[in-house]
């Protein structure tokens, strides 16, 4: 019997404090159902992890590849798919979840997403958000949302690298409108969940031809703030 699963995860846009998440500070944030992305997983004869629409894999000539990587960078959503599994088989063995069951070893897993790439929106976070959730489905397991905030974290972070912070993970986990206290230690007495009723109308923009990817932006500030840079730090205590 053909057996599947799917998770989503929504955009985000960050309303006050970002990007004074990566230091401790206290933001609000916020989900946009407009846009999402999707994870999809079915039972298959071997594990495979399917590239999405919107990787870098094709293109019509060798001008058109430089022309696109030199522009949206060399990222893709597969390398988040698999850490988002290292990080879920780390958690579930951590916390003694079986995994073992065979008709759960193989399946196929594929992505899809109609978040607008390199403008801010979180569009990396959702897909990470949207495979745990997946594999929560398909193991039959249960993250509580503070929980699966910091393994998606952990999964950009540490295992590629990428400088990044807890409140889009927080935001989009928890969904809705979220004030987050991002002292550590972290927790879900950190979160509070704020009414929409209580915020004035807001209008969400962006550029279609996108920008550079927030992490290397981050990595920028993140290296100042450590080397000590008083305007920095200045700035993330305002």
């Amino acid at each position: 019997m053909v057996r599947s699963a799917t998770g989503i995860a929504h955009a985000r846009a960050g309303l006050l404090g970002n990007p004074s998440d990566q230091y401790g500070g206290k933001t609000i944030a916020f989900s946009i159902r407009d846009f999402a992305a999707r994870v999809s997983i079915e039972s298959s004869d071997r594990l495979v992890i399917r590239p999405g629409p919107s990787d870098l894999i094709e293109f019509a000539s060798f001008l058109e590849a430089r022309d696109t990587i030199r522009a949206r960078g060399c990222d893709d959503g597969i390398r988040l798919l698999r850490a988002a599994i290292r990080r879920f088989a780390d958690h579930c063995e951590e916390t003694r979840q079986p995994l073992e069951e065979e008709r759960l070893q193989r399946f196929e897993m594929r992505y899809e997403t109609s978040i607008p790439r390199l403008v801010g929106l979180a569009g990396s976070s959702a897909i990470v958000i949207a495979a745990l959730r997946a594999l929560m489905e398909w193991f039959e397991t249960t993250i509580e949302p503070a929980v699966l905030a910091e393994l998606a974290l952990a999964a950009e972070l540490e295992d590629l690298g990428i400088a990044a912070g807890p409140m889009d993970r927080v935001a989009q986990c928890y969904q809705g409108v979220m004030l987050m206290d991002l002292r550590e230690p972290r927790s879900a007495a950190s979160y509070t969940r704020l009414s929409p009723e209580i915020l004035p109308p807001l209008f969400v923009a962006w550029d279609p031809r996108g920008g550079r990817a927030s992490g290397r932006v981050h990595q920028a500030v993140r290296r100042r703030w450590q080397e000590g840079d008083e305007e920095v730090g200045r700035a993330m205590a305002d």
